[in-house]
């Protein structure tokens, strides 16, 4: 298959309704201590202090991922087994402090412009193409971070993340859903009537928490003046690394995750940005989608890991777009038909700002 060929085939994918799926990878190209190499290395040096106080489970438990860790396994598969639930907190304290001062660092320079998220024309070109009928971009991340919500503010884009109120929100995706809706008058005949439509926007559903969810007493509510709180009176809504990390968000609320499921299950092609396929929670959506019912999609990042490169061989259409060998000014296409990736020298589309001016133009 020739390059023309090939971008007739990605421009056709982003053709149809999109979803996105946008993981790390996204906010390392912004900043490369978004990524989890950094959060391991802020546990490593944190926890120790953390755990002096804490019963002998705890200290075994942090032993055991230290363990993994010396032995290769990724920060998320050694993480899998901590049930201690002092240590799980000191963990999520941990990561929302380090989250909370690069979010607040970044928060003013992208509302200023002096800081760009790559991914930011690709947002504006597909909201702007939504159609009236149905004009939902619907995103999932598992990122704590608030850049797409910067990244909104900046471009002017409505978005709802399925909460709803003043400082203090609450959970409510169908009033969240509600307040994406106008009221315009449309002329019939001699009489003007008043029609309700849907707004272009995007449903956010950020389904390991984010750093403006916070617990009290038992109360699960967004708000964004505490976002850079660098203390524990509240706990955070954030979902700390590993398999059992999503039961306790999950008591707070179970709707969260079922609609970003139901949106995976009702879009027609999906998009993954800086995503590696490590997350069991709606990794197994996604493969329902892609493997099974054969649904397309793109995957644009800069390594294709392990997980990817797998679920590309078992899917009928789709394609990974990721930088070639470590060289930044080239990319490698993949699909499983392909029995090697093909090459595209000299261009370096598998970052997202290249990839959306070079397939969907200017």
């Amino acid at each position: 298959m020739n390059n023309e060929k090939i971008y007739r085939v990605l421009q056709d994918i982003l053709k149809e309704k999109v979803l996105l799926v946008i993981g790390t990878g996204s906010s390392m190209s912004l900043d490369q201590n978004f990524g989890m190499e950094k959060l391991k290395q802020e546990l490593l040096s944190k926890i120790p202090d953390a755990i002096s106080s804490f019963e002998n489970a705890g200290k075994a438990q942090w032993e055991e991922v230290k363990k993994r860790l010396d032995n290769g396994f990724i920060l998320e598969t050694a993480m899998n087994d901590i049930r201690d639930k002092s240590l799980l907190k000191s963990i999520v304290y941990i990561t929302g402090n380090l989250i909370s001062e690069l979010d607040k660092k970044y928060n003013l320079s992208i509302l200023k412009q002096n800081d760009i998220l790559p991914i930011e024309e690709f947002l504006k070109k597909l909201v702007s193409g939504l159609p009236e009928s149905n004009p939902v971009l619907n995103i999932i991340t598992p990122n704590y971070d608030m850049l797409l919500e910067h990244c909104c503010d900046k471009l002017k884009i409505p978005f709802c993340t399925g909460f709803v109120g003043g400082i203090r929100k609450y959970c409510d995706w169908q009033l969240s859903i509600k307040s994406m809706e106008i009221t315009r008058d449309l002329p019939q005949r001699n009489k003007i009537k008043k029609v309700i439509r849907t707004k272009r926007h995007i449903r956010l559903h950020k389904v390991h928490g984010s750093l403006n969810w916070f617990k009290l007493n038992d109360s699960f509510f967004q708000n964004d003046s505490l976002s850079y709180i660098q203390q524990d009176e509240f706990d955070r809504m954030i979902i700390s690394p590993g398999d059992k990390k999503f039961e306790e968000v999950l008591q707070c609320s179970r709707e969260i995750l079922s609609r970003a499921d139901e949106a995976i299950r009702l879009e027609k092609a999906f998009v993954f940005i800086g995503y590696g396929f490590n997350d069991i929670h709606i990794d197994k959506e996604l493969k329902t989608a892609l493997i099974t019912h054969e649904k397309p999609g793109i995957i644009i990042t800069k390594a294709l890991s392990d997980n990817a490169q797998k679920i590309v061989s078992e899917s009928k259409n789709l394609w990974a777009v990721f930088q070639n060998n470590g060289d930044p000014g080239s990319t490698s296409i993949l699909h499983h038909s392909f029995s090697a990736p093909v090459v595209f020298n000299n261009l370096d589309i598998w970052q997202i700002d290249k990839f959306s001016k070079e397939i969907l133009g200017d």
